[in-house]
């Protein structure tokens, strides 16, 4: 929800995308019954929304996985086409005053094998989630409902996942920077990673404390390369549940079949430097400039969603395909239902920002990487 938002003629509050009335069903008559009872929230604002009720309601399933896939299996070597690409020795580029063209680095078999993040630390990390369900008066934004149960899944399947979890509710603009801040100049030398989850209302560059907005960019920067020098060549992962804007997906009728395309492979050979905003994810519940919905009941699609594939694939699966299996479910599963005909049958997409560059599994630690 953004600060253009306002209260309507009748002094009822609208909510972060829709308002509060309503009822709601199934868009797919094979689906098999509710997902919750009433959407209070969208997570952002439409001031042209007056009050109305949603029922999030699963459209279908996603198509079952086979758990024998072994995405993870390690490289069985490289097509023969793409051999003379290969280099085992680094490209160097030399200026000798001549007109010939800069050399381009080989797409080295070295590169090719450091395809992954070292996940060997004897913790897992840090994993902080920042939950802001009540907001000051002034500031126009209504209760978000149902935000425990999005707190609580998160909570536990990032738990099962091992990262060490600390909740924070309720938190100020202040509060948020002072908590992020301490984050950042902790020691993370011993951890795999960090992971970082705000669930609030939003807007377009903007997540809210319970006392106003601040620019997103103040929870990432902190983290950059050169600003925590622990968790450089190491995933730092963020999951922004919030509107990103006003915008509501119309959705679009298709053909009902669905298409897995294989995963790439992506990786690098050792440098002496590497960008500053390297090795960042951040995850979002919509697009920019696109509303967030939630479910008064059984909580925010995006997030659900999220503990659903962790709880399912979190210790087995990349993390960039576990997230696209996410935009998946989220895409074909939910659909809006109201009584106004503008909020009616509406679509959320996710999506993720990644300038990782290995991929990224959370396999179960064993005993002696926990001791070391």
């Amino acid at each position: 929800m953004s600060r253009n938002m306002q209260r309507d003629t009748g002094g009822n509050r609208t909510v972060e995308g829709v308002a509060e009335t309503g009822t709601g069903r199934s868009s797919d008559a094979r689906a098999s019954g509710l997902i919750g009872a009433s959407l209070r929230d969208a997570e952002c604002p439409l001031s042209t929304m007056r009050d109305l009720e949603e029922h999030a309601t699963p459209l279908s399933r996603a198509p079952a996985v086979s758990k024998n896939m072994d995405s993870s299996a390690p490289n069985q070597g490289l097509p023969l086409q793409l051999q003379h690409l290969h280099s085992d020795t680094p490209a160097v580029e030399t200026v000798d005053g001549s007109n010939a063209e800069p050399s381009i680095p080989a797409l080295s078999a070295a590169l090719l094998a450091d395809d992954r993040y070292d996940m060997s630390h004897c913790r897992r990390g840090r994993a902080v989630l920042i939950n802001n369900a009540n907001f000051e008066e002034d500031t126009d934004m209504p209760r978000r409902l149902s935000t425990q149960k999005d707190v609580d899944g998160l909570r536990t399947a990032l738990q099962d996942m091992g990262f060490s979890v600390k909740v924070f509710e309720d938190q100020t603009c202040a509060q948020i920077k002072r908590e992020v801040h301490a984050l950042s100049k902790e020691d993370h030398s011993d951890a795999d990673c960090l992971l970082i989850a705000i669930m609030s209302h939003g807007d377009d560059g903007e997540i809210y404390g319970t006392d106003g907005p601040m620019p997103t960019r103040e929870i990432t920067t902190p983290f950059r390369g050169d600003a925590c020098r622990s968790l450089i060549g190491k995933p730092k992962l963020f999951i922004f549940q919030a509107c990103r804007g006003v915008m509501v997906d119309q959705g679009v009728a298709m053909d009902r079949h669905d298409v897995d395309e294989p995963d790439a492979l992506i990786g690098y050979e050792s440098a002496r430097t590497i960008p500053t905003e390297a090795d960042f994810l951040l995850a979002y519940s919509s697009p920019k400039g696109y509303a967030s919905w939630r479910n008064a009941t059984s909580g925010a699609w995006f997030i659900q969603s999220l503990v659903q594939a962790m709880e399912a694939y979190g210790h087995s699966w990349e993390l960039t395909r576990l997230l696209t299996l996410v935009n998946r479910m989220v895409a074909l599963q939910y659909e809006s239902l109201s009584e106004n005909v503008f909020m009616t049958r509406k679509k959320q997409m996710p999506c993720f920002v990644s300038t990782l560059t290995k991929e990224l599994f959370f396999r179960p630690k064993s005993a002696k990487e926990m001791s070391n």
